[in-house]
C-alpha cells in the first residue's frame, strides 16, 4: 500500500494545482496531507526493513538540534511551522524506506511527472496556458512549479534518472532557458558514465570549455546570489553564530529565500547546523559509489549549494525518493561487501 501511495505522490506532487490558494501554502498542505496518507497506508503494510543505525544517529542529532532551537527561540510560530515540516519529512522518509517494495519502480513516476511539466512548459512557451488563468511573464514560464528557476531546479533533480541519450533534453533546456543549475547534474552524470579514461578527459575538456563560454552567465548568477543573498545573510549569521535565528526565520526580512539550502539550515540552527552537515558527510561519503543512486544524491548535494530545493515543499517527495534509493542501494553494497 505504501509503495502505491508513494508512486502516486511522486507523480502528482510536481503537477498538482490548488484553486484559490497561495501556491506555497498549497504545497505545504499537500506535503503534510501526503505524510498523513503514507502513515495511514503503513498500518496495512508489513515492514520490509529497518533504518540503518547511522541514519538513526543523524536524524536523532538533527531533531535534537531543532527541538532545542524551538525552546531557544521561545516557540516562535515560524520556527514551529518549519519544525512541523521537518518532522513530517523525516516520518515520510522512514515510512517509505521501511515499507517500500523494491520490485515496483518509482523512477518512472518521477520521469512521467517531469515529462508532464516539460509538455506544460512548452505549451506556455507557445502561448497556451491551460491551467492558470494568467499567463506568466515572458521568460518566467515555470509550468506547475510557478517560475522558471524553480522549474529548472526540479528538472536538475530529475536529470539523474534519465538514460544517457535523453540527457540531451536537459542540455537543450539549460541552453534555452540559460538556467545554469541544470548543467551541474549533467556534468556529474556525463563524467561518471564515461566508459574509458579518454572519454572522461574529453568530457572534462568539454565541461571546462562550456564554463569558459558561459563564464559571464556563471559570474552574473554567482555575483547576484553573493551580493544580494549570501553576503547579507552571512553578516547576519555572525551576529548570532551560536544559536542562529531559528528554523524558518528570515534574518533579512526583505529576502524571501537565501538560495542555498545549506546556508538556510545553518542560519536557522547556528554553528551546530554546520557541524551536523559535517557529521552527515562523515557518515555517508564511504557509501558513495559510481551508480545512479549515488549520482542522484551527489547532484542533489551540489544543487543545494546554489539553490533551495529542500525549502520547496513541492519537491519534497522527489527528494525523499533520491535519499531512499541511495539508502537502499547502500544496503545492497554493504551486503555484497
Amino acid at each position: 500500500m505504501v509503495t502505491k501511495i508513494f508512486q502516486l505522490l511522486l507523480l502528482i506532487s510536481p503537477i498538482a494545482v490548488g484553486a484559490d490558494i497561495n501556491m506555497d501554502m498549497f504545497d505545504i498542505i499537500f506535503f503534510r496531507t501526503g505524510a498523513l496518507v503514507l502513515f495511514t497506508a503503513s498500518l496495512l503494510d508489513k515492514p520490509k526493513r529497518i533504518m540503518p543505525a547511522y541514519v538513526n544517529r543523524l536524524v536523532f542529532a538533527l531533531l535534537g538540534l531543532s527541538l532545542v532551537n524551538i525552546f531557544i527561540h521561545n516557540f516562535a510560530p515560524m520556527v514551529l511551522h518549519a519544525q512541523m515540516n521537518l518532522f513530517l519529512a523525516i516520518v515520510s522518509l522512514y515510512i517509505i524506506y521501511t515499507y517500500l517494495d523494491e520490485k515496483n519502480s518509482i523512477g518512472k513516476y518521477i520521469l512521467w511527472a517531469g515529462a508532464i511539466n516539460l509538455i506544460y512548459f512548452l505549451c506556455q512557451k507557445i502561448g497556451f496556458n491551460p491551467i492558470y488563468e494568467k499567463m506568466p511573464y515572458k521568460g518566467q514560464e515555470g509550468a506547475f512549479l510557478g517560475n522558471q528557476p524553480r522549474l529548472m531546479t526540479y528538472f536538475a533533480l530529475v536529470t539523474p534518472f534519465l538514460q544517457t541519450p535523453f540527457l540531451l533534453i536537459s542540455l537543450i533546456l539549460g541552453l534555452f532557458t540559460k538556467q545554469i543549475i541544470i548543467f551541474a547534474p549533467l556534468a556529474i552524470l556525463l563524467f561518471a558514465r564515461a566508459k574509458t579514461k579518454i572519454q572522461r578527459i574529453g568530457i572534462l575538456i568539454i565541461i571546462i570549455l562550456a564554463m569558459i563560454l558561459l563564464r559571464d552567465k556563471i559570474y552574473q548568477a554567482l555575483s547576484f546570489r553573493f551580493n544580494l543573498s549570501y553576503k547579507p545573510v552571512l553578516a547576519a549569521f555572525f551576529d548570532r553564530p551560536l544559536i542562529g535565528f531559528g528554523l524558518g526565520i528570515r534574518p533579512i526580512p526583505e529576502l524571501e529565500v537565501v538560495g542555498n539550502s545549506y546556508l538556510q539550515l545553518i542560519i536557522g540552527l547556528g554553528i551546530l547546523g554546520a557541524v551536523w552537515f559535517g557529521y552527515v558527510f562523515k557518515s555517508i561519503y564511504k557509501l558513495i559509489r559510481n551508480n545512479a543512486e549515488s549520482l542522484a544524491l551527489i547532484s542533489l548535494a551540489v544543487i543545494m549549494m546554489v539553490e533551495y530545493p529542500i525549502e520547496i515543499m513541492r519537491l519534497g517527495y522527489t527528494i525523499i525518493a533520491i535519499i531512499v534509493l541511495f539508502l537502499l542501494r547502500s544496503d545492497k553494497n554493504e551486503i555484497l561487501a
